[in-house]
């Protein structure tokens, strides 16, 4: 009898049966883990795409809204006298910081619609959801946050309601304009897009 007690043999197979549920559940967890990871990198990506076509779409406002400001101040001079005309109008549109700042504000708050349209469009189209909200400006750029549902990849029915609203968020910026720094980082214009 004792000999079968000191005896090794079953003892690999009974740390091995033991040890299976605990590899199991590290496994269910990397593999959670993993998934939100790839659905953080298509977010970052969604984010920087946004980001940049919002980028593109605010050069485009801010230079018409410049442009059609000075039309206007060039067009009122020849109504003026001589003495009376205005005669640097582009130091007349965005001379002195706050100016530039008018300006910037002026054209985020009348085309906010467009912005996030075009925010939509990318983020959409890079796998995102259409929830997200839009900063103007951070650090001299647009930054854009881009998110969707978190869905664990195994047992989804069974911990639907834990995750019912966690999201997995991921942030881009598009490049920097010498614009966008007319509006201080203290000021920032934060945009919800639903």
């Amino acid at each position: 009898m004792w000999k079968r007690l000191k005896s090794k043999k079953g003892n690999v197979t009974t740390l091995w049966l033991a040890g299976l549920p605990m590899f199991a559940l590290l496994m269910l967890a990397l593999i959670s883990m993993l998934t939100a990871w790839l659905s953080h990198s298509s977010m970052q990506v969604a984010a920087d795409a946004a980001s940049l076509a919002a980028t593109k779409k605010m050069d485009k406002l801010v230079q018409d809204e410049i442009n059609d400001r000075i039309a206007r101040v060039i067009e009122s001079n020849q109504y003026r006298p001589v003495d009376e005309q205005i005669i640097d109008p582009y130091y007349y549109v965005v001379g002195t910081k706050r100016k530039k700042e008018r300006l910037i504000r002026y054209v985020i708050n009348h085309h906010q619609s467009e912005l996030i349209a075009e925010v939509k469009k990318y983020v959409k189209k890079n796998g995102a959801s259409s929830e997200g909200v839009i900063t103007f400006f951070v650090n001299g750029r647009i930054e854009v946050e881009a998110r969707t549902p978190y869905s664990p990849a195994l047992f989804e029915e069974e911990l639907s309601e834990q995750f019912k609203d966690a999201y997995v968020k991921g942030r881009g910026t598009g490049p920097t304009r010498d614009y966008m720094k007319w509006i201080t980082s203290k000021n920032k214009i934060k945009v919800s897009y639903d």
